[in-house]
């Protein structure tokens, strides 16, 4: 989990000789990154996801150039990155356009003409922030880098073959209660080199539970390499090969949604335990269909409620299915017994949802006993407990 660190100030001295404050030391490091107009970084990111059992490794080359008076990224840039799996994708960031492309096609998106689509997507970018960013994280331009609801300790390390600073900080816990998670530990340890003050690796940990079930989460970026002198030419369209077909961005227009009275697409999917399982076979009962995937936050927060609609009306002419197209069955499997989901679950390809016109997840569609959509709720909050049951107590009587 991704939080804002500030620091309290803290002086350490050992055999009578005067090390820098946790302040000193990182406002040096912060002042340092920033006094570097341009260059060209190599940066390996590590990503363990807390739905997912193993970690992503991306590697990552970047040529940047600061512009001050650029209000998208305030940088230019020229990105490679290169998946675990091969998977190689460029992104060149001019000032007026963005382009992505790999060896052989892409979009480039003009600033003029789409500036609200690119300030949507631009959390989607990851860089080495302390070197590009002005209120980097985890290093942060403050007058006092002071929050008393953190700890701290600061240490002599070596990485790399390159004596550092380590700074580690554990994070107050939190709580948000309408996705039934809460964060137990939250730690961020920073590696700062010596002699420059650059910092050439940063790291987050989380524990965190969710509805009775304990999670990991871990993202570190190492900076293998860094020269402070980019290379300008990369920063321009003509650097972008004259093999890769460009077209210009359209926007995706949202499918309009199923109509309620419509009789929903038919299907025949398999469950969990590998039955094959159809909607025609639930003709006659009231049944409520729900796409999700379990790294979907806001969809495993509608589950302990689902299942209890599930328990309360199963013997009434009431089936919860949930859909899932993401999914494996073992991933699945171990993390709907932790959290005691008895209703079918069945897996799905990716043409399934664009049949249903599912936009977003979670998307749960109620439909009567004879198939027809009654109605379509999207996204889930805590009002939509009473709107569906309100709902399905009038389809029940």
């Amino acid at each position: 989990m991704k939080k804002t660190v500030y620091l309290i100030a803290a002086s350490l001295f050992v055999a009578g000789c005067h090390h820098p404050s946790v302040e000193e030391m990182m406002r040096k490091s912060y002042q340092k990154c920033q006094s570097i107009e341009s260059g060209h970084y190599e940066m390996t990111y590590l990503m363990k996801y807390m739905s997912k059992p193993d970690t992503t490794i991306t590697q990552y080359v970047c040529e940047f150039l600061k512009l001050p008076d650029d209000t998208l990224f305030g940088f230019a840039f020229h990105s490679q990155l290169e998946n675990d799996n091969g998977t190689v994708r460029s992104t060149l960031y001019t000032g007026n356009e963005l382009v992505r492309y790999d060896d052989s096609a892409g979009t480039i998106t003009s600033c003029a003409l789409w500036m609200d689509h690119l300030q949507n997507i631009q959390h989607n970018f990851l860089f080495f922030d302390p070197l590009v960013r002005k209120n980097s994280r985890p290093l942060k331009n403050d007058e006092k880098l002071a929050d008393t609801a953190y700890a701290y300790s600061m240490s002599t390390d070596r990485l790399n073959g390159r004596t550092c600073y380590r700074v580690n900080i554990i994070g107050p816990t939190w709580e948000n209660k309408m996705l039934g998670m809460k964060g137990i530990r939250q730690e961020t340890d920073i590696w700062i080199d010596k002699k420059s003050y650059i910092p050439i690796r940063y790291a987050q940990a989380a524990d965190i539970v969710q509805q009775g079930d304990t999670l990991y989460q871990y993202e570190e970026c190492r900076l293998n390499n860094l020269k402070e002198d980019a290379n300008l030419t990369l920063l321009n369209l003509e650097s972008i090969p004259k093999n890769v077909i460009l077209k210009d961005y359209t926007p995706t227009k949202s499918p309009e949604p199923l109509k309620e009275g419509e009789v929903v697409p038919q299907w025949t999917l398999e469950s969990l335990d590998g039955d094959s399982v159809s909607l025609a076979d639930l003709k006659g009962k009231v049944v409520l269909l729900d796409f999700f995937y379990k790294s979907c936050g806001p969809c495993v927060a509608a589950m302990p409620y689902l299942q209890r609609l599930h328990e309360q009306y199963k013997d009434k002419g009431f089936v919860v299915v949930g859909i899932d197209p993401f999914d494996t069955k073992e991933e699945l499997f171990e993390f709907l017994e932790k959290r005691g989901i008895t209703y079918t679950i069945l897996f799905c390809n990716k043409e399934l949802p664009t049949q249903y016109h599912v936009d977003g997840y979670p998307n749960l569609f109620l439909l009567d006993r004879e198939g027809k959509l009654i109605q379509l709720y999207s996204g889930y909050r805590q009002k939509l407990n009473e709107w569906i049951e309100e709902e399905l107590v009038k389809q029940l009587k």
